[in-house]
């Protein structure tokens, strides 16, 4: 068999070969067999792109290329179909409506996601809602794909509230032997709306200075420059005390294209960029973690942060050995959410519920500027959380919402910061559902949010972070000499 001729779907690469009237159509959807079409477009062909979102200019211009060609789509395999619901979704959505139903219902995990982040996709959902006989297509569809498709809603927020308790109150009729650990999800989550709306908008603002939880959580690459600017944000909100809970090792961030800036200098970035082809990318963290390596002594950590938190009225350390069992058996996203749930489950819920204010960010969340925060009124109304995204996210990694800063009153922030516990719905939902692992950066904070029906408020200027503080950057000629090379 013939083997197939990769072709490059990058912004420019596409626009190219469009505009030069190169595009072969049976070239192009021969590529639609791909497994790694998707996540190649979006995380390796986009590398060196001249603004963000590439990925998603080179879906607009393959689906009208497709459209313009009149290209009829004719069902393969569940690859081959679901590369066409993400990069022609116009020609997808020609199928009959129960053709894209039973399409939609036999993906995994994965695929259901790469197909719901498309808009025209859910906007076809949207139409199907408002028909008197989708109680008929409930009934057809997998508990699984009904989740994915209520955590695709929240990316505009499609539904009101009542509309998805109608919503998952009819499914769950629908389907009387759904498996428990689904039905359990979708009843805390119908739950939690009901609460909701029988809070209403309770706005219980205090004119007074209140007292404040700081949980500093996670590795400390780039706090000496980070942390010392915590004080003209917050010092003069209230009494602050300070809970610290961290690891030895310093190390660097996990590379991949999209954050080289935080480990290399621009000229080395620009290098890597350009000279792609030539590196073995999975060599890049030993390589990166070996020239950078050095055992911190906790000593000094205590000591500088000590210093840098003067202003708090209690500091407390738990500062674990980076080669300690099991932690060092911990995946990165698994290390963050046993740092933020460190101090909740070492001295309690109850001691936190003392507080009228708890915020939870990163040592290395660098602001981008000395601003005093000014609080969101909206943060004393029930279930509500201020994150560094704004918003809930659903892409094409799935569905989340920003771990790096959140500020929320006890009852709203607590259920997120104890997400490293097996009986949490965001742990039943990744084990049963993704293949690499049960803890994931932004998602299973973004599912205990979403469970427990939490709104998150627009990210206020003052909090917005320049960047996040690394190690010292590496220049150039250190990354010719690194063993990253073919």
């Amino acid at each position: 068999m013939k083997k197939m001729k990769e072709l490059i779907f990058s912004e420019e690469n596409i626009q190219s070969l469009i505009e030069n009237n190169l595009l072969d159509i049976n070239e192009l959807v021969e590529q639609f067999h791909r497994s790694n079409l998707i996540s190649h477009t979006r995380y390796v062909y986009s590398m060196g792109a001249k603004s963000w979102g590439s990925w998603e200019r080179v879906s607009i211009m393959i689906n009208k290329f497709l459209s313009e060609k009149d290209w009829k789509f004719e069902p393969s395999s569940e690859t081959f179909n679901v590369n066409v619901a993400y990069f022609a979704p116009s020609i997808f959505l020609k199928l009959k409506e129960y053709e894209i139903i039973d399409i939609i219902n036999n993906l995994n995990q994965q695929q259901l996601v790469y197909v719901l982040v498309k808009d025209e996709i859910m906007d076809f959902f949207i139409t199907l809602f408002k028909n008197p006989l989708f109680i008929f297509v409930l009934r057809r569809i997998n508990p699984i794909f009904f989740i994915n498709l209520l955590l695709a809603l929240t990316k505009k927020n499609y539904v009101s509230i009542k509309d998805e308790i109608n919503l998952i109150s009819l499914f769950i009729k629908a389907n009387s032997k759904i498996n428990s650990t689904y039905k359990d999800i979708l009843e805390f989550r119908l739950n939690s709306l009901k609460n909701k709306v029988s809070q209403g908008k309770n706005n219980n603002s205090k004119n007074m200075l209140m007292k404040i939880a700081l949980l500093i959580c996670g590795q400390l690459r780039g706090y000496e420059e980070a942390i010392p600017r915590f004080a003209s944000k917050f010092r003069f909100l209230g009494s602050v005390d300070a809970y610290i809970s961290t690891w030895d090792n310093i190390g660097s961030t996990r590379f991949n294209a999209q954050n080289s800036y935080r480990i290399f200098e621009k000229e080395a970035c620009d290098f890597i960029a350009k000279e792609q082809d030539i590196f073995d990318f999975s060599k890049f963290d030993t390589a990166i973690n070996s020239y950078l390596s050095n055992d911190t002594i906790e000593t000094i950590i205590k000591d500088n942060i000590s210093n840098y938190l003067q202003w708090c009225n209690l500091i407390q350390f738990n500062i674990k050995k980076y080669t300690e069992y099991p932690y060092n058996l911990m995946s990165n996203s698994e290390k963050m959410y046993y740092h933020n749930a460190y101090w909740v489950n070492t001295l309690g819920e109850e001691y936190f519920k003392q507080y009228d204010l708890i915020i939870k960010i990163r040592p290395d969340y660098f602001f981008k500027d000395s601003t005093p925060l000014i609080l969101d009124k909206r943060l004393n109304e029930y279930k509500t959380l201020i994150t560094d995204t704004s918003n809930y996210l659903f892409l094409e990694w799935g569905f989340g919402m920003g771990d790096q800063l959140w500020i929320g009153k006890p009852d709203s922030i607590l259920p997120i910061l104890k997400c490293h516990n097996h009986s949490t719905i965001s742990y039943q939902f990744t084990s049963n559902t993704l293949e690499k692992g049960a803890y994931h950066g932004h998602i299973n904070c973004g599912l205990e949010a979403w469970g427990n029906a939490l709104s998150l408020l627009e990210t206020p200027s003052s909090l917005q972070k320049s960047r996040l503080s690394g190690t010292k950057l590496i220049p150039l000629n250190v990354l010719r000499d690194m063993d990253i090379y073919k």
